[in-house]
């Protein structure tokens, strides 16, 4: 029987190139460098994209509050309308002493008025009962 060869005399570390490592480091380091830089634009186009997006923002709120400010502005203007031309109407019916007439137009606005409060209280009614802000059906 032959003996196996003794390994530990065959085992021998390879030889070390110090170019080699180095020129590998340079290499790692220039990797780096350039990762760090796209990191860096690509954080600033980050921000860049953050700033444009809450000046829409921004622009998009303006522009809804403008917009629901008209709406109420519109309504008051409709409203004031509405109570003047009916205290015209009451005042000159009074004033051709037409008081029937009078009396029957404010029936009918307190009618109205209560009518509008009452749907007005079963809505928020229905509202605390089904638990959610949103109409339903």
């Amino acid at each position: 029987m032959s003996q196996p060869p003794d390994k530990s005399q065959d085992i021998s570390p390879p030889p070390f190139n110090v170019g080699l490592f180095l020129q590998n480091q340079a290499q790692e380091i220039a990797l780096r460098r350039g990762e760090i830089e796209l990191k860096r634009e690509q954080a600033q186009q980050n921000f860049e994209y953050a700033n444009k997006a809450l000046a829409a923002q921004l622009e998009d709120r303006e522009q809804e509050r403008a917009f629901v400010h008209k709406g109420q502005q519109g309504a008051r203007i409709f409203i004031d309308a509405m109570v003047i031309v009916l205290a015209v109407f009451l005042s000159i019916a009074l004033f051709l002493d037409k008081d029937q007439i009078a009396l029957e137009i404010v029936k009918a606005i307190g009618f109205l008025f209560a009518g509008g409060i009452g749907g007005y209280a079963i809505g928020r009614q229905q509202v605390k009962t089904n638990g959610s802000g949103t109409k339903t059906g």
